[in-house]
């Protein structure tokens, strides 16, 4: 699942970032870890910069989005019961070190993918 969300939406408090994210969409990705317990959905949240100006900058073969992804997948351990108010928001808060990088497709092959 992926959420683009301009900087403003997010804020960092105890070193994580924390998105106001609407309980529709919390919740398919809780009843996704109670359902697929071995492949869960991955929310990516990716900050866009403030100015609008900076968000993509293209070339002839290249396309860069700037600022920062963050992965987040809600675990057992802190799961919420699904929510009834679809049009509600939930706090999550994302661990800064779950910034999207290379290396983090090598952590989710080897860590959330079976076989």
């Amino acid at each position: 699942m992926l959420y683009i969300v301009a900087e403003e939406k997010v804020f960092i408090e105890n070193d994580k970032i924390v998105y106001n994210l609407r309980v529709s969409n919390y919740n398919k990705l809780v009843d996704a870890r109670k359902r697929r317990k071995f492949i869960p959905y991955i929310l990516i949240l990716f900050i866009l910069p403030k100015n609008r100006n900076k968000w993509v900058n293209l070339k002839e073969d290249q396309i860069n989005l700037k600022k920062h992804c963050y992965w987040y997948i809600p675990t057992p351990d802190i799961e919420r019961e699904i929510v009834k108010d679809k049009n509600s928001y939930t706090k999550i808060r994302i661990p800064i070190e779950n910034k999207l990088r290379i290396n983090s497709f090598e952590y989710f092959f080897e860590n959330l993918i079976p076989g």
